[in-house]
């Protein structure tokens, strides 16, 4: 593989020290798994794990793929473990999108997801998904959503069968059974050559009525005009229903390439359903900007629109790509803008932004919003082009996630290694909803010990809550002799310091 000089230099250097600590926090537990649980005191905590005070959290588990039987794994970027990540209580799935599998044929690239759950011993590898796609790169996992018992896995690459045309994208339903394993619910192929159906995938949570909505973003749908389909779980027939509705905007254009990013919400209340969508286009212009972006909120049986929003000043910052994150739940709407521009770095390409709105009056209305602080950063602080906002993830006790995966050195000697990323935590002072400069609780990422992060190892490409854990994406990580295979870090509240929630 590959390395730059400042690679070499970086993975030199940890080496000696990543083989000195890992007797003091590594223990097996199972394939692919790893926890640390040494809780010595604060310091050796944040050293090795990557966590600082403040946000209360610390990394319990580090997964990796199991790629037995399957082709040698690409060069370059790798499988990419981790490019997305979805968990669910004790349940997570992992997409691997660039993952070879069959042996048959060892250069498609098929993908695969790879099923952890969280028990006694630790997190344990209990299921490899793999499929049988059309295409020369279906890449399923690409995106990844699970609410339990479902889950849903985004194929864009996927070409419709037998048709000769490609990438009209695919995505596979899975159902989680009695004994614990997964079984597919159902496929859906999609039309329009080129629509890359699955680029982005989410799912409700399931009703007292056992209703389940799921929504499937097709961004590259008529000449990148994009759409979202939407799909129906029925509990009285245990299935995922034909009959679909298509959601688009109402000033669609060809190259906004809606449906890049959403988010989907259903509640059931005495048997009165409340729906919502958020759908993201993040390459909409606004004159004189380029790749602005907009967002579209969606709600009602047949999905009505009801509001757009864009960035306050879309037309004066350029590459904003608003939207590119985003996560919603029944109050709450977070978008993540990483070409967003601060007073603090008023550069281009923009370093990002992060703005929360509150559901009020029937709307969203904007609450607060912020750039990066990047406390361990180096350089600290806003850095030109680090992406802050690419992803958001809205967790327990009102905490936000907010990746900046293209993070230049964090917490790594001299700042040698570039893009190597990093995830910050925020909340309000009152322990209420926020994301304001003022919300700052603290920073993860990969610390001097405990990974070899090389360049552009794009920690935070996901995020994921799940009960009271937070899983991160590392995608591009690796080792000298392994190359980069993708890692998944899974952070957990810290009980033994929970005072940290109040620093």
């Amino acid at each position: 593989m590959p390395l730059s000089l400042r690679s070499i230099l970086v993975a030199g250097a940890l080496i000696g020290t990543a083989c000195l600590a890992a007797p003091a926090v590594a223990s097996a537990a199972g394939p692919g798994s790893t926890d640390d649980r040494d809780h010595a005191d604060t310091l050796l905590r944040d050293t090795l794990t990557g966590s600082s005070v403040g946000h209360g959290l610390v990394r319990t588990a580090l997964l990796s793929g199991d790629y037995t039987d399957f082709p040698p794994q690409p060069a370059g970027e790798g499988p990419e473990f981790g490019f997305s990540v979805a968990m669910d209580g004790d349940w997570l799935a992992v997409g691997t999108p660039s993952a070879r599998t069959r042996t048959d044929e060892p250069e498609r690239v098929m993908g695969v997801v790879f099923v952890f759950r969280h028990q006694a011993d630790g997190w344990q590898l209990v299921q490899r998904l793999t499929t049988t796609s059309n295409g020369a790169s279906p890449r399923c996992g690409h995106s990844v959503a699970m609410r339990l018992p479902n889950l849903v896995v985004g194929c864009p690459g996927s070409d419709w069968p037998d048709s000769g045309e490609s990438g009209h994208g695919r995505v596979i339903f899975y159902r989680l059974n009695a004994n614990d394993t997964w079984s597919s619910a159902g496929t859906a192929y999609f039309p329009g050559a080129g629509s890359a159906c699955g680029t982005q995938v989410d799912v409700s949570a399931t009703g007292p009525s056992g209703t389940a909505v799921a929504a499937i973003g097709c961004p590259g749908w008529n000449s990148e005009t994009g759409r979202v389909w939407t799909r129906r779980f029925e509990g009285s027939t245990g299935s995922w229903s034909e009959d679909w509705l298509t959601v688009t905007a109402s000033d669609g254009a060809s190259g906004d390439r809606f449906g890049s990013n959403l988010a989907i919400y259903r509640g059931e209340v005495l048997g009165v359903a409340t729906q919502r969508l958020a759908v993201a286009a993040p390459a909409k212009p606004i004159w004189p900007a380029i790749l602005a972006g907009k967002v579209y909120a969606f709600g009602g049986a047949n999905w009505t629109e009801s509001q757009t929003i864009t960035h306050p000043a879309a037309d004066s910052f350029g590459l904003v790509l608003y939207g590119t994150g985003l996560a919603m739940n029944n109050n709450q709407l977070i978008i993540g803008s990483p070409g967003g521009m601060t007073f603090e770095c008023p550069n281009a390409p923009r370093c990002g932004l992060v703005q929360r709105y509150e559901r009020q009056g029937g709307n969203w209305q904007l609450a607060d919003g912020g750039g990066a602080i990047n406390l361990g950063g180096n350089p600290a602080g806003e850095q030109v082009g680090m992406g802050f906002g690419s992803t958001v993830a809205l967790g327990f006790d009102n905490l936000v996630a907010i990746a900046a995966p293209r993070t230049d050195g964090w917490r790594q000697p001299n700042g040698l290694a570039e893009e190597v990323g990093m995830v910050e935590l925020r909340r309000g002072e009152s322990g209420t909803w926020g994301v304001s400069w003022t919300d700052h609780l603290g920073e993860i990422g990969p610390a001097t010990i405990g990974a070899l992060a090389f360049d552009q190892g794009h920690f935070g490409t996901s995020l994921s809550f799940g009960g009271r854990r937070l899983a991160v994406g590392y995608p591009h990580t690796g080792g000298l002799v392994t190359g980069r295979r993708g890692q998944v870090w899974i952070y957990s509240e810290d009980r033994i310091f929970a005072d940290d929630f109040e620093q």
